[in-house]
């Protein structure tokens, strides 16, 4: 399937990712365990444990707070903030889904309250200096955004709103101080003055107190977002998105089944990625609100991530050896499809590697057998190789074959190694020459290297009278071609017809 998309070419594919820290990859060691053969994390077999901090839960949401009706859900500990994207968002999702859903019957301020109070127990070491930042920051921007709001409200019909305003000591004592402050943010909706609510544009107190919250809320989150995602957090969610669409492959060895499980899980954590928004800027609360309970990833979008992590064979058989098209078709459908291709691979693999054993138990056979159907290559080392099994063999009982009479007659190496001294073909001829003393040695040693020389210059010769005969043959068959020739061209030139 050919991938049309002009931005695409800036993301590569398999495990390689675009130059940002804020980007989660698909393929990481902990995702996919069994595919690591010596991974860092295990020691004696055993998966090293991550720390985690316990977090009291209500088993029945209706319920009281009684020991009976609490349980404790263990959240992963967060060390650091920066370049470790995955593991934050992992917490912060699990916070939401685990712990916060089971809270009821409480205000969306307390919600957005015990949230922040949630993410400070999983916090510690730089984490937790970094969580005290995020929230000091958050104050200040809060502050001065009410201050700011109250001067554009006064200035609209020219009333006096000094008398809420806040000054630049008692300021800094709301962010000095949590207890102030969260006097001050949780102001009851019936004692706030109906005068500062009308200044500030909202219907009512508890609309006066929830706005402080949730702007509370968005700079806590932002100046996390800095941490997390780096200097291009602005477009952190953008570059995620479109990595997930193009930049995924499933890694070899994977199940189909064990890949979209992360693809799922990757799509979880888009809604944690910060809202889109331009550089140098921060996201506004609407944005926030739209990020958080939206659907960044959609079902097709989804499946389409799916089929494009997929090897080319699978994608090609969805495309064109269906009746139905994948994209339209159910999802347990379409997961059956895929996995009945991982299935034909796998035996075709399988079936490939049982051929490639049978031809090398072949080849090694053929080699045994004396070398039929190798180059010339192959043969010379494979006669090498017998040559060198002659010279080495031993007998049944563990000895090198050696013949005392070969040795002392003069023949070479690979003769005497060969065979035993009993087994010599030429064991009375040597023994009658070697009978004598020492003159008769040296005799037979000369009569063999006299026969040796005198087969060595009968093989010379016979080299030389087959090179003699191979040059006349050649000479031969050049004359006869250029008798033909010169024959072949008087034909043509008395030929004077018309």
């Amino acid at each position: 399937m050919t991938k049309s998309s002009s931005r695409k070419s800036s993301i590569p594919k398999g495990n390689k990712l675009p130059n940002n820290v804020g980007v989660i990859p698909f393929y990481t060691k902990e995702a996919f365990p069994n595919l690591e053969k010596n991974s860092s994390d295990e020691e004696d077999g055993e998966v090293k444990k991550a720390d985690t901090t316990s977090i009291p839960v209500k088993i029945d949401r209706a319920g009281g707070e009684s020991k009976t009706n609490l349980t404790k859900f263990e959240v992963p500990r967060i060390r650091h903030f920066d370049n470790n994207v995955e593991n934050v968002l992992k917490g912060f999702n699990l916070i939401d889904t685990k712990v916060m859903n089971h809270l009821v019957g409480i205000s969306r301020e307390e919600m957005i309250h015990r949230r922040m109070n949630y993410i400070e127990m999983i916090c510690f070491d730089n984490a937790q200096q970094e969580y005290e930042e995020a929230i000091k920051y958050a104050k200040k921007e809060t502050l001065a955004y009410y201050s700011t709001e109250l001067i554009a409200a006064q200035n609209v019909d020219n009333r006096d709103c000094s008398m809420f305003e806040l000054t630049d000591a008692e300021q800094a004592e709301l962010v000095s101080n949590n207890t102030a402050f969260l006097a001050w943010i949780n102001k009851a909706a019936d004692l706030i003055d109906p005068n500062e609510i009308a200044y500030m544009g909202y219907v009512s107190g508890a609309k006066t107190r929830l706005m402080k919250w949730k702007i509370f809320d968005s700079h806590f989150r932002n100046h996390l977002n800095v941490i997390i995602f780096g200097k291009k957090y602005h477009k952190a969610r953008e570059e995620q998105k479109e990595y997930m669409q193009y930049g995924m492959t499933k890694p070899f060895g994977a199940k189909v089944a064990q890949c979209f499980r992360r693809v799922d899980m990757l799509a979880n954590l888009m809604n944690y990625f910060p809202p889109t928004c331009n550089r140098d800027e921060m996201p506004e609360i609407e944005a926030w609100e739209m990020a958080m309970y939206g659907n960044e990833v959609s079902d097709m979008m989804n499946r389409k991530m799916k089929f494009n992590l997929l090897p080319t064979k699978f994608q090609n058989t969805l495309e064109e050896d269906t009746e139905e098209d994948w994209r339209v078709m159910v999802y347990p459908k379409f997961v059956a499809l895929v996995q009945q291709c991982e299935a034909k691979d796998e035996r075709e693999r399988v079936e490939m590697a049982k051929n490639r054993e049978k031809l090398k138990a072949s080849a090694l056979k053929r080699k045994d057998d004396g070398g039929e159907g190798l180059d010339r290559s192959s043969k010379s080392k494979n006669q090498s190789h017998k040559r060198f099994k002659r010279e080495h063999s031993k007998s049944g009982k563990g000895e090198a074959s050696f013949c005392a009479l070969c040795k002392n007659a003069g023949a070479p190496k690979w003769l005497y190694k060969n065979h035993n001294t009993a087994d010599c073909n030429k064991a009375d001829e040597y023994k009658r020459k070697l009978s004598g003393g020492a003159a008769s040695q040296y005799n037979a040693k000369r009569d063999y290297k006299k026969e040796l020389r005198k087969a060595e210059q009968m093989l010379k010769k016979f080299k030389k009278e087959t090179r003699e005969l191979k040059s006349m043959m050649k000479k031969k068959r050049k004359k006869s071609a250029d008798d033909m020739s010169i024959d072949s061209a008087s034909s043509v030139d008395t030929d004077t017809s018309y």
